[in-house]
């Protein structure tokens, strides 16, 4: 049992509540962990679904262009 689950259990028990830890459903349980007061529940992996068949229409901007600010007149009286 690693450091951060003995602290975890320690910290839930303390505080009254008892602490679960749900792990993969082919992972090996050390004695340890089993012998802990972890409530420990298994899950199988889920497949995940296939592709569905939404289509995304993308509106066709040409707005893309880097917006570049207009030139501003220099006063010529400024330029001495």
């Amino acid at each position: 049992m690693t450091k951060q689950l003995r602290l975890q259990e320690k910290f839930s028990n303390n505080n009254g509540l008892n602490p679960e830890l749900i792990i993969n459903k082919g992972a090996e349980l050390s004695k340890p962990l089993q012998n802990s007061s972890f409530k420990i529940t298994k899950y199988d992996v889920v497949k995940p679904l296939g592709a569905d068949n939404t289509k995304v229409v993308m509106p066709n901007n040409n707005n893309n262009k880097p917006i570049t600010p207009p030139k501003q007149e220099i006063d010529p009286r400024w330029m001495l």
